[in-house]
């Protein structure tokens, strides 16, 4: 099955998102499920089907993780995807004494 795939650092809370303009089977997998999953054994991904975009899913831990887009269209070879990081951002503690 054709598809997509981006290696990236991300921390868990960060967001992978993912703009596109064709429904696609977006998967995030760790290096381990990755190699399980490319040798054609089981293996455990976060995401699914998206149809609206911008898709993303949360990212479960630190770590390398993989990005595998596999478009509804898979003989279309001009369908283009981007993959960015969303970083969490830290929530302020209020400098308020009671």
């Amino acid at each position: 099955m054709k598809y997509t795939h981006t290696r990236l650092s991300a921390f868990s809370g960060d967001h992978i998102k993912i703009i596109g303009e064709h429904c696609a089977i977006i998967m995030l997998l760790s290096d381990r499920d990755y190699e399980k999953y490319s040798s054609g054994l089981g293996s455990i991904f976060h995401g699914g089907f998206f149809a609206n975009f911008p898709a993303q899913i949360k990212v479960p831990s630190d770590g390398y993780w993989n990005v595998l887009i596999h478009p509804s269209l898979p003989d279309r070879n001009d369908i283009e995807y981007s993959v960015k990081i969303v970083k969490m951002v830290p929530s302020k503690s209020s400098d308020c004494v009671n």
